[in-house]
């Protein structure tokens, strides 16, 4: 929320009190404000709705971050699915583009790239111990709230970096905020491009697109 969001935010806050019979104190209002100012309003209202219609007591704000975004583990097991799926279907040819730019931080700080992580080879055994250590970091990534996207070069795209022309022989696959693997058209992947070098302030489309998804090795070494 934004601090002109409050008032609104507030409004019905107290409404929603006097609905489940336990009105509130000023400072009390100003407590669920700011522990819930870093969701959407739009996404916060909806909420405050299900409350309404689903909650027998007055939510908690924790409670109400609940109904807003889900839990952690719901949050962290969508992420596993998309990576597991984008594996599969997008590969280490392709590059990768992750909406939650938490799980594009995860794989980078349990893989290095994109490639190495296609090209892991792991046992049953051994995947269900990454999958925890997936959950471990990632839900460290989701606590720095962290914003825009994630570019993953693969193969083709670090072969063909130093041609002018090299976009072109890049296809691009995108892992969604909900876990959902899509694989692009060529008019949607500069798209994504354009929209990824507009969040990292880049003049261009692709002039400084390799700068932005390669961490400096001492950000990779802090999330070890």
């Amino acid at each position: 929320m934004q601090s002109s969001d409050k008032q609104a935010f507030l409004k019905t806050l107290v409404t929603l009190s006097e609905l489940f019979g336990k009105p509130m104190s000023a400072a009390i209002q100003v407590m669920y404000f700011d522990a819930l100012q870093d969701i959407d309003a739009t996404v916060l209202a909806r909420a405050m709705n299900a409350a309404a219609r689903g909650c027998q007591f007055m939510p908690k704000p924790s409670e109400l971050r609940t109904l807003a975004v889900g839990d952690d583990e719901t949050h962290t097991e969508l992420a596993w699915m998309g990576f597991k799926q984008a594996l599969g279907r997008v590969g280490a040819y392709k590059s990768l583009v992750t909406h939650d730019p938490a799980l594009g931080e995860t794989i980078t700080a349990m893989f290095g790239s994109w490639p190495s992580a296609c090209s892991s080879d792991f046992s049953q055994e051994m995947w269900a111990s990454k999958r925890k250590e997936f959950g471990r970091i990632y839900r460290v990534m989701r606590g720095r709230a962290l914003d825009g996207s994630r570019y993953l070069p693969g193969i083709v795209e670090r072969e063909n970096a130093g041609r002018a022309d090299w976009a072109k022989y890049t296809e691009i696959g995108t892992v969604g905020q909900d876990g959902t693997v899509r694989l692009l058209t060529a008019a949607e992947a500069e798209q994504e491009r354009t929209v990824l070098a507009v969040q990292a302030g880049a003049p261009t489309p692709v002039s400084r697109l390799l700068h932005l998804v390669e961490p400096k090795p001492e950000e990779r070494d802090s999330t070890a």
